[in-house]
């Protein structure tokens, strides 16, 4: 019964991040309206007299649980790939620290089907927005999730100078690593600098 309580609550939490629900306020009273719901079995996430599974610590464990169960099969897909791009654009985030947010585009076989996907696969603080740093982040990136530089296809970026320049730019130092690799400027941004 503590088994399906866990597998019940991990549900829910699952459901607030596939909905984009907010979950930090709104997972206990979810909860407490599953249990009214015939699905009595969830009191036996109470265990003792302070543990109840509904902390928001134990929210932020399950999120991670679940995050990783499902990059680890994402990752997993893309290293089995016969071949994948990467893409990547620079943002920003409240605080104004620069980020790195790499996709992937990969091709899923499973039996005689093969579908290309693109999913997100990770964000990076940076220190700063040169090439140097966003090529030593990308293939620590590559090293961390033991993906080889010749799978990767294509590099698609923004068309920013940092990323396309012809000498020192983000998609030329990737091609040491990859000497066939395509540097893709994305359509959607190109589309943004027309001449009138």
């Amino acid at each position: 019964m503590q088994r399906m309580a866990l597998e019940g609550a991990l549900k829910c939490v699952y459901w607030f991040a596939k909905t984009e629900v907010a979950h930090t306020t709104n997972y206990k009273s979810l909860l407490d309206f599953v249990k009214g719901m015939d699905c009595s079995y969830l009191e036996h996430l109470n265990q003792g007299g302070n543990a109840h599974y509904t902390s928001e610590r134990i929210l932020q464990e399950f999120l991670q649980s679940i995050s990783a169960t499902i990059s680890e099969t994402v990752f997993d897909d893309i290293k089995s790939s016969p071949a994948f791009s990467i893409m990547m654009d620079e943002t920003t985030d409240v605080s104004v620290m620069k980020q790195l947010i790499t996709y992937a585009r990969y091709i899923k076989i499973s039996g005689n089907q093969a579908e290309v996907k693109t999913l997100f696969v990770n964000i990076d603080d940076l220190v700063d927005g040169k090439a140097e740093t966003i090529v030593k982040s990308t293939e620590k990136m590559f090293e961390d999730l033991d993906w080889s530089f010749q799978q990767c296809s294509a590099f698609g970026s923004d068309g920013a100078a940092v990323m396309v320049g012809s000498k020192s730019g983000v998609g030329q130092r990737l091609r040491r690593n990859n000497s066939h690799l395509i540097n893709i400027h994305c359509i959607a941004h190109r589309l943004l600098q027309h001449n009138p």
